[in-house]
C-alpha cells in the first residue's frame, strides 16, 4: 500500500482509477459502492468517481467525525474522515432502512414526543412536506450524514490489530446492513485488517476480500 505513494497524489490516483472502473463493472445492479478517504485525496477522488460512476450516481458524502489522539494548537484538528456513496442505480438500489435506524435518547423521547395519537399512544406529530406524519418513540431514526456516534476502535479491544488504517466494527456494521442484504455480496478490494469480511461474517452476508500488502 505504502509503495503506491513513492510518486505523491499522482500515482495514487494512477493505481486507483482502474480499480474503481473494475469495481463499476463488478457491481451489481441493485449494489452501492463506498469509498472511504481522509483529506489527504478525498477531493480528487470524488472527482473521480462523478467520472467514473456518474454525477447522477451519486448517493451520499457520509462524514465519520470522531475524537482521538492529540490537537494541534496552529490550526482545527483534524477529526473526520469521508465515505463517498454511489450507486448503480439510485432509484433501485438496496437501502435496509430498518437495519439502520438508531434509537431516540431518553431526552429526546421527553423533549419531543408530547403528542399523542387516537389510540392514547405517545407519539411526535410534525407537519412536514405538505403533510402530517406521525412518529413513535420506539421507531428509533434514519441517521443522517455526518456520524459521530460511531468511535474510533479502543486500542485496548480484543478486535483490534496493528494495522494503522483499521476501522471500528460498527461502521462497517452500518454500511453492510444498509446496501447489503442478508445472504448478499459484499467485497471489499482493499481488505486491511480484514474487519469488512469479519463483519460481513457476523451478519450473515458472503464475502470476498482482495489485500496486496507486506508481511
Amino acid at each position: 500500500y505504502k509503495d503506491t505513494w513513492a510518486g505523491g497524489t499522482d500515482s495514487y490516483l494512477d493505481m486507483l482509477y482502474p480499480r474503481l472502473q473494475l469495481m463499476k463493472r463488478l457491481l451489481a445492479p441493485d449494489g452501492s459502492i463506498y469509498v472511504h478517504l481522509d483529506w489527504h485525496v478525498g477531493h480528487y477522488v470524488k472527482v473521480m468517481m462523478d467520472e467514473i460512476f456518474g454525477k447522477n450516481n451519486f448517493v451520499n458524502e457520509v462524514v465519520w467525525a470522531y475524537s482521538t489522539q492529540g490537537r494541534p494548537e496552529n490550526k482545527f484538528a483534524r477529526k473526520h474522515d469521508t465515505i463517498f456513496v454511489y450507486a448503480r442505480n439510485p432509484e433501485k438500489h438496496i437501502f435496509n432502512v430498518e437495519l439502520v435506524k438508531i434509537p431516540y435518547s431518553k431526552e429526546y423521547i421527553q423533549s419531543h414526543f408530547r403528542d399523542k395519537d387516537e389510540k392514547g399512544k405517545v407519539c411526535r406529530k410534525r407537519f412536514d412536506a405538505g403533510k402530517w406524519r406521525v412518529y413513535y418513540p420506539d421507531e428509533g431514526m434514519i441517521p443522517n450524514d455526518v456520524w459521530s456516534d460511531i468511535y474510533y476502535e479502543n486500542p485496548m479491544s480484543r478486535v483490534k490489530t496493528d494495522y494503522d488504517t483499521q476501522k471500528p466494527e460498527a461502521l462497517l456494521e452500518r454500511i453492510i446492513n444498509a446496501s447489503c442484504p442478508e445472504n448478499g455480496l459484499v467485497a471489499d478490494f482493499f481488505a486491511g485488517s480484514g474487519t469488512t469480511l469479519a463483519v460481513a461474517e457476523k451478519l450473515n452476508r458472503r464475502w470476498i476480500g482482495c489485500e496486496l500488502g507486506k508481511v
